[in-house]
């Protein structure tokens, strides 16, 4: 391809973000009439009608250009199938993006690439041990993947993995990702009921980088060290910042239930309800603070919320049989 080409993509991509949107597509367009059977020229304007969110149209390119695939280099194929892997995950089919990344892994059995984007599909589909494995390939063949190691570490967090977590986050010890895995530290720290070594990490960090994930790890552990007003002071300065943060209105609602605070703990549910569109756990620890102030005809209403949200809640079953009891 000669330089004048990228000058025109360049030219097009340029008038498109700049506003001149017809102007820009109608160069593009005449780019795409010259690229026909010819599958670089095709993979190139793919990957520029995706950058600019036109996935119909860069899908068609690489389809297009897929029956001159096996022309291509082995790095260009690699590279036209993990395109339409991105664009098959975008539109939600998920079958035909492994499918790509599959051939792309035998292709080149290294393909960091193929292997992260394979384990975001496992994780889509709830499979985060297969996710896992294919992380911990890349690992083994680059160690020094350290992006890759702090999503390993948080994932075994979720997993309850400790062992698996606290290996990868010694490894990031000294590395760009090690403020990021004290974060991840601190986590695993609360999981393992290490709460005092979690509250000091997770104030560290709240006091290096002010972020909202470190202060609202430092509202949790300070409740589970019933630590009740420092809970509720964090609790409060996390929703000046964000005041849609779910989280904290349910740790308030847990710290006022504690203290026997039940209307400021209903109010404090109420809030987070508003932000979390009928949340099994929110409906939940409702029912109980109406149960605590004695009023049972509004626990029983909460109750068939929560039953109407998901009907084999176990919790919600075992209200609704206790409230009858007292009901009828």
């Amino acid at each position: 391809m000669s330089g004048q080409i990228y000058d025109q993509i360049d030219e097009a991509v340029e008038k498109i973000r700049s506003g001149q949107v017809a102007q820009g597509l109608a160069i593009l367009q005449m780019l795409m009439s010259e690229a026909d059977g010819q599958p670089d020229f095709q993979l190139l304007l793919a990957d520029v009608f995706y950058d600019l969110g036109h996935v119909d149209t860069a899908l068609a390119l690489l389809n297009e250009a897929e029956v001159y695939f096996d022309e291509l280099t082995t790095d260009m194929q690699i590279e036209a199938r993990t395109l339409k892997a991105e664009i098959m995950i975008d539109l939600g089919d998920l079958d035909e993006a492994m499918s790509e990344l599959l051939i792309c892994v035998d292709l080149e059995p290294d393909y960091t690439r193929a292997s992260i984007l394979l384990a975001d599909i496992y994780l889509m589909q709830n499979l985060p041990e297969v996710a896992c494995r294919h992380l911990e390939n890349i690992v083994e063949v680059e160690s020094d993947q350290d992006d890759v190691r702090y999503i390993l570490s948080d994932l075994y967090i979720q997993m309850g993995e400790f062992e698996k977590a606290q290996d990868h986050l010694d490894q990031l010890r000294g590395t760009e990702l090690e403020q990021q895995a004290k974060m991840n530290q601190a986590r695993l720290w609360s999981q393992m009921g290490r709460f005092e070594e979690a509250y000091d990490l997770f104030l560290q960090c709240w006091r290096e980088e002010n972020g909202t994930e470190a202060l609202f790890g430092l509202t949790v552990t300070a409740l589970q060290l019933e630590r009740i007003e420092e809970a509720v002071g964090y609790a409060k300065e996390l929703l000046k910042i964000d005041s849609s943060h779910i989280g904290a209105y349910q740790v308030l609602a847990e710290a006022y239930h504690k203290t026997g605070q039940l209307t400021e703990a209903e109010q404090a549910l109420h809030s987070a309800l508003e932000h979390g569109d009928q949340d099994e756990s929110i409906l939940l620890k409702l029912v109980e603070v109406t149960y605590d102030k004695g009023e049972l005809e509004e626990a029983k209403k909460y109750v068939e919320q929560l039953l109407n949200v998901n009907d084999e809640n176990e919790r919600a079953l075992e209200w609704n049989k206790r409230l009858q009891g007292f009901i009828n």
